[in-house]
Order: structure tokens, then C-alpha cells, then sequence
């Protein structure tokens, strides 16, 4: 099994790390090194301003689509799209 390694900016580091749910990072360029994929789960203003050199090049799938700095992410409005889509009327 993969390690989880997670971040958020309003979050206490230590209640994060408390969950046992993998491991909690203050700063998100830390949590991004040696991660395969970043997942923008909150609307937080922070992620506004991501940009690759904070990343990476990390598959990233941004569920607000808050990044606008970043191309090539995925957002839940583009990942299954195949470009056969029809208009809902």
C-alpha cells in the first residue's frame, strides 16, 4: 500500500497526524516531493496561486477547479469527458 501524505491550510498539523491516516505536512511543497498524484479536495483561496514549481508535475485532480495558474489538471467537470460529449438540453 502507497503512504498517504496530505496537507491543508486551516487544519492543526497535529490533529492531521493523529488520524493515522498517513502523514500530515505543513508546507505543500514538502507534501508534493516523491507524491504521484495531488488532490485539491477544498475551495481554499491558498490553491489560487498553486503553479507547477510548486507541484511538480504531479497528475493533479483539482475538484473546485481553484488552480488557475496550473494547466493540465483534471477536474470532476473534464476527467470523463472523451470530446463525444452531447449537450444537455
Amino acid at each position: 500500500m502507497q503512504e498517504i501524505y496530505f496537507h491543508d491550510f486551516v487544519a492543526d498539523l497535529d490533529e492531521m497526524n493523529e488520524l493515522k491516516l498517513g502523514r500530515a505536512y505543513k508546507n505543500l511543497s514538502e507534501a508534493c516531493e516523491g507524491a504521484d498524484a495531488l488532490l485539491i479536495l477544498n475551495n481554499h483561496e491558498k490553491y489560487i496561486n498553486l503553479t507547477r514549481s510548486d507541484t511538480g508535475n504531479l497528475l493533479i485532480l483539482d475538484a473546485w477547479q481553484v488552480c488557475k495558474n496550473i494547466n493540465n489538471s483534471f477536474t470532476l467537470g473534464n476527467m470523463l469527458l472523451t470530446g463525444d460529449e452531447q449537450k444537455c438540453e
